[in-house]
């Protein structure tokens, strides 16, 4: 397949061939969803509060009012590294406004999805063009994506450096220069600057950049693995440096410091069951979470993946009497959670069969390269989230929206599920109409919310455990 905005080739003197109906249309659809996309947000950030539960733009205003940086023990969430802080102090020193800090928030998140909505026409990413207007009415409406990456929080900045950084390492592959080497490193750097969900990402895009420098050979290729991991380390090692010094080891979480916040949520270990438990039906029966009931870690990802299941948005309907919009939710969007997984598993046996060969190393091409970074981004961003979680036994650490800096990758192994499934037929029919019927109901979560916010709906009862 070619790229959306790819010609074919066509002898000289021949006037152009215009494009074919089909692929005319699919991308005017794929416009419209970019511009619903981006309309959605704006009516986020006109009728949602600026601030979720986590107190991120406290940091900002530490920062304005003493001049420097909090310790990681000293705030809340002082424990993240400090450049999405860093970047907002500017504009709150200027309007010491949350709307503004806000309006940076929603400008990010279009940013974000515009670059998105670009990488779906790389034919690294997805190929087949049905898939990416699936991907992207996904990326437009779920309402965990477009709720986190709109508030006051280093999410945003998270999400958008996950894209540019999947989008400098496509460039990589394709072009595997030592500019495009750098600017890999850079990106990854940044990544160190604005979340720890990134530890995982340098050592895991290293390994892509060994296989990819073993083209010029070993001697070569060792040299310029070290200098691009000495790169992101130099450049990301602040807030892990500064732990170090201060608190006498390298990572620190407000879970550390924070214990007394914490301690309803300890203890939530409930045997094996909790790691295997993938029940859907709990959640379709009770699509909010009540801590005093047991749960699973896959169950947790999952409903956090579709839902507001943890309440932390600044909506309400979900507690208000509406919570049904989350059953239907979870009832259909076990299709597109299916095909993915079926996606990851394809892309784990494609990574460990060209790991285990290192002689095909020269050989691999780009569109296995993109899979095999695309696994190894995303499974060692979903290793710190999980590392995390049971260190600490707390429940809200198993949360989806923290793997949301993969996005993309999540988008090249969906893609992968999607070509495992039946060409055509009744079967490749439900699994479109299903997908499309979760992007509905993640649009009829938002009709809900704000109907709500307009007085248009009136509140229910509140929902009590």
């Amino acid at each position: 397949m070619t790229p959306d905005n790819a010609q074919p080739h066509l002898p000289a003197g021949n006037p152009p061939t215009p494009e074919q109906p089909s692929i005319v249309v699919l991308r005017r659809v794929m416009d419209l969803l970019l511009a619903a996309g981006i309309i959605l947000r704006l009516a986020v950030l006109i009728f949602a509060l600026p601030n979720n539960a986590d107190p991120h733009q406290q940091v900002i205003e530490y920062i304005v009012e003493h001049g420097s940086l909090p310790n990681s023990d000293e705030l809340n969430q002082s424990y993240h590294p400090p450049l999405y802080y860093l970047l907002m102090a500017p504009l709150w020193r200027a309007w010491h406004s949350s709307d503004v800090l806000h309006f940076a928030s929603f400008v990010s998140s279009c940013v974000n999805l515009l670059l998105i909505r670009k990488l779906l026409g790389h034919p690294l990413v997805l190929p087949h063009r049905l898939t990416r207007v699936t991907a992207l009415a996904f990326v437009c409406f779920m309402p965990e994506f477009v709720m986190f990456s709109g508030f006051v929080s280093n999410d945003t900045l998270t999400f958008l450096i996950g894209t540019i950084m999947f989008a400098t390492l496509l460039r990589y592959l394709q072009s595997p220069s030592r500019a495009s080497l750098v600017l890999l490193g850079i990106t990854i750097g940044l990544g160190l600057l604005t979340k720890g969900t990134f530890l995982g990402t340098g050592p895991a895009v290293a390994l892509v950049v060994l296989i990819v420098e073993c083209r010029r050979g070993w001697r070569r290729a060792i040299p310029a693995v070290v200098g691009f991991c000495l790169l992101w380390t130099v450049l990301g090692c602040y807030k892990y440096l500064e732990n170090t010094v201060l608190l006498g080891r390298p990572l620190a979480h407000n879970l550390d410091s924070h214990g007394i916040t914490w301690q309803g949520q300890h203890g939530e270990w409930r045997g094996w069951s909790t790691a295997y438990d993938i029940n859907v039906i709990k959640l379709i029966r009770q699509p909010i979470l009540n801590p005093h009931n047991s749960f699973s870690i896959p169950l947790l990802m999952y409903a956090t993946l579709w839902y507001p299941h943890i309440p932390s948005s600044s909506f309400g309907g979900n507690w208000h009497g509406y919570q049904w919009v989350g059953s239907i939710l979870y009832a259909v969007a076990i299709i597109p959670t299916l095909i993915l997984i079926v996606g990851v598993a394809r892309g784990i046996g494609a990574t460990l069969h060209l790991l285990g060969n290192p002689a095909k190393w020269s050989a691999a091409a780009p569109p296995a390269l993109a899979v095999v970074a695309s696994i190894l981004m995303l499974l060692s961003n979903l290793f710190v989230v999980l590392a995390a979680g049971l260190k600490f036994d707390v429940w809200s650490c198993f949360q989806s929206r923290l793997c949301f800096q993969s996005m993309v990758p999540a988008i090249v192994l969906f893609g992968l599920g999607m070509e495992a499934m039946p060409e055509s037929g009744w079967a490749r029919g439900i699994i479109h109409a299903t997908c499309w019927t979760t992007a509905a109901c993640c649009v009829l979560y938002f009709v809900v919310e704000i109907s709500l916010a307009c007085e248009v709906l009136a509140y229910g009862p509140e929902l009590k455990f």
